[in-house]
C-alpha cells in the first residue's frame, strides 16, 4: 500500500453488488479522498479469497458474511485468521447485524450494511479499518516492548540485589562483631554511635534488597533453558550465604550433582531459598543440610534435607507459590 494506491480484495458472490462496490470506489463524486486510487480485486468464493490472501499483495479485505454454500463459522474463521495480518471489513445485510457483530468480535475492524452503503461509507470503512489496524499493531508492538523491558528490568533487579546481599551481610556481620567486642572498651561514645548508625544502615539496606529480590521474582518467567552445573549453583549459593551458614553453625553436605537443563538464576534462587529456610527454621540441635540427586527414567530428582523443625501442615499450600 502506498499513500495513493490501496488494493482491496472483495469476497462477494453477487456480481451486481461487486460492480456497485467497484463503481463507488472509483467514482470521485462518491468519495472524500479523490486523490486515492482503489484497486478492487473480486472473487466469488471463500476458497478463492484465501488463495489471493496467501499470495499477498492485498492491503485490506472486504468479505460478504452471507456467502452462499459457506458455513458462517468458516467465514468467521477467515476473518479471525486474516485480521492478524490485514485489516478486514465485514459486509452484511439488515438481517445480518448479529453476524457483523460476531465478525467484529473475531477481529474485523469495521462492517458495512449493503442497502445502506454509499461511496463515502465504503471509503470511510476501508480507511478506518486500515488506520485501526495500524493502531492495533502499534499497541501490540508497544505491549511486547514493555513486556520485554519489564522482564529485563526484573532480571537486572534480581542480579543486582542478589549480588549485593552477600557482601552486605558480611559488612553487617563484622560491624556487629566490632560493636560486641569493643563496646565500652576501646571505642568512645561517639565511635559507638557511628557504628550503631552503620549497623542500622546495613539493616535497612538489607530490607530494601530483600524487597527488591521479592519484586524481581514477581511473574518471573525465566530465561531459555541452558545446561547448568548444579555443583556450581550450590557453590554460588553457599558463597552468598556464607555469613548465615557460619552464624548458624550449619554443616552443608553436598553429593556430586548432575548437569541439568534449566535457568541458572532460578536454580540459584531455588537452592538459596531452601537453605535459607533450613537455617531459619532450625532446631536447637546442630544444623545439618544435605543436598543430593537421584537419576530417574527421564529426570533428576533433587533432595535438600535438614534436621530442623520443619513446617506445619498449614504451610504446605504455600510451598509452591512464587
Amino acid at each position: 500500500m502506498t499513500d495513493n494506491i490501496v488494493r482491496i480484495l472483495l469476497i462477494e458472490d453477487n456480481p451486481a453488488d461487486a460492480g456497485l462496490f467497484i463503481q463507488m470506489m472509483n467514482t470521485n463524486q462518491y468519495r472524500t479522498y479523490p486523490e486515492v486510487r482503489y484497486i478492487v480485486d473480486v472473487v466469488a468464493t471463500l476458497k478463492e479469497g484465501i488463495d489471493v490472501i496467501r499470495r499477498g499483495g492485498v492491503d485490506v479485505v472486504a468479505v460478504d458474511l452471507l456467502l452462499p454454500n459457506t458455513a458462517p463459522n468458516d467465514i468467521l474463521g477467515l476473518v479471525e485468521e486474516t485480521s492478524t495480518k490485514l485489516p478486514v471489513v465485514a459486509i452484511t445485510s439488515d438481517e445480518g447485524i448479529d453476524s457483523a457483530i460476531d465478525a467484529i468480535k473475531h477481529g474485523a475492524q469495521d462492517y458495512l450494511i449493503k442497502n445502506r452503503t454509499s461511496g463515502y461509507a465504503i471509503e470511510r470503512a476501508i480507511r478506518y479499518a486500515i488506520e485501526r489496524k495500524k493502531l492495533m499493531e502499534e499497541q501490540r508492538r508497544i505491549k511486547e516492548e514493555l513486556i520485554r523491558s519489564n522482564d529485563e528490568l526484573r532480571q537486572f533487579a534480581y542480579v543486582v540485589s542478589h549480588d549485593l546481599k552477600g557482601p552486605l551481610g558480611m559488612v553487617a556481620s563484622f560491624l556487629s562483631l566490632l560493636e560486641g567486642r569493643y563496646k565500652g572498651k576501646v571505642l568512645d561514645a561517639k565511635a559507638e554511635e557511628y557504628i550503631g548508625f552503620a549497623v542500622d544502615g546495613t539493616n535497612r539496606m538489607s530490607m530494601i534488597i530483600d524487597d527488591l529480590l521479592t519484586l524481581s521474582r514477581v511473574d518471573s518467567q525465566g530465561k531459555a533453558f541452558v545446561p547448568v552445573d548444579m555443583n556450581a549453583v550450590v557453590t554460588t549459593v553457599l558463597r552468598d550465604l556464607r555469613v548465615e551458614v557460619d552464624e548458624s553453625g550449619a554443616t552443608v553436605i553436598t553429593e556430586k550433582l548432575p548437569q541439568v537443563s534449566a535457568d541458572m538464576n532460578q536454580m540459584i534462587q531455588l537452592i538459596e531459598n531452601l537453605i535459607s529456610n533450613a537455617i531459619k527454621f532450625r532446631s536447637k540441635e546442630p544444623l545439618r543440610i544435605s543436598i543430593s540427586a537421584q537419576s530417574g527414567d527421564s529426570e533428576w530428582v533433587f533432595s535438600v534435607q535438614d534436621n530442623g523443625i520443619g513446617t506445619g501442615p498449614v504451610s504446605y499450600t504455600h510451598l509452591t507459590l512464587p
